[in-house]
């Protein structure tokens, strides 16, 4: 299970950084899509520390809820930063080009990192990861 979280948040990472290389060359409807998978798949790695994996975007971000934002295990803000680039990600992708503004991708991306940092955080205490 460690190594598969280890995996996830590598996924993470890589797609935070994408996202920034993206909006940096002005890609704005796939920075906002790649903000959002480094959100869903730090999601997931934290979900499986509570033995939980699903198939469906909508069962992660409803078990990150329910299991982490809900009983204040990670701060509640995290849930809705989720909530909010999943559907911001759906218009981005199957919206018309040009749909997402520059400050929402700016906003979208600092979200995106303090919800890896705090997802971080948690699985170093909890001692599914190490920084070393």
């Amino acid at each position: 299970m460690k190594k598969e979280i280890r995996t996830l948040m590598e996924k993470a990472r890589e797609n935070m950084q994408a996202s920034k290389l993206l909006r940096s060359k002005n890609f704005l409807d796939i920075a906002i899509s790649r903000s959002y998978y480094a959100m869903f798949y730090s999601a997931e790695a934290v979900l499986l520390t509570k033995g939980l994996k699903f198939s469906k975007h909508q069962a992660v971000i409803a078990a990150f809820g329910k299991h982490f934002a809900k009983t204040k295990i990670l701060n509640e803000k995290l849930h809705r930063y989720l909530l909010d680039t999943f559907e911001e990600r759906i218009e981005s992708d199957y919206g018309p080009i040009g749909s997402i503004e520059t400050e929402m991708v700016d906003e979208r991306i600092s979200q995106a990192e303090e919800f890896i940092k705090e997802v971080l955080g948690y699985l170093e205490r909890e001692g599914y990861i190490s920084d070393k």
